[in-house]
């Protein structure tokens, strides 16, 4: 157990801005059959991508970009002390996990499937993982 991060009192109180254009970058890219979903934390941005196919070639549309505002960077930049709180009251209250076990089951094919892929060079559908 650990004691939960707190920004109070810290003279570097919004890392994610005081860490903007220093060259530090934390972002994500998931790319699937059907789409893709990017995120940038230090600019605050989450967007995601619809693939399509015309008749020339392979389409890839924009359909969603996310921004949050500063106050909200603890719920996206290692949010330990609000997951841990949440634990603890499940437990307490006897509620079941905020994820259930199938959900994490196929988060954990999905990443298994993505390692394989990007081992052997291909794409690797989630049916070959059962």
């Amino acid at each position: 157990m650990y004691v939960g991060q707190t920004f109070a009192g810290d003279p570097l109180q919004n890392i994610v801005s005081q860490q903007k254009g220093d060259g530090h970058q934390l972002t994500y890219l998931v790319v699937g059959t059907k789409g893709a979903a990017a995120t940038d934390v230090f600019n605050r941005t989450i967007k995601r991508w619809e693939f399509g196919d015309s008749p020339v070639c392979m389409t890839s549309r924009l359909v969603e970009t996310l921004t949050w505002d500063p106050k909200d960077d603890a719920g996206y930049f290692h949010n330990g002390k609000d997951q841990h709180a949440d634990i603890f009251r499940r437990v307490r209250d006897g509620l079941p996990p905020m994820t259930p076990a199938r959900d994490s089951y196929e988060t954990m094919k999905l990443v298994f499937a993505a390692e394989q892929s990007a081992s052997e060079g291909r794409i690797v559908r989630l049916k070959e993982m059962e």
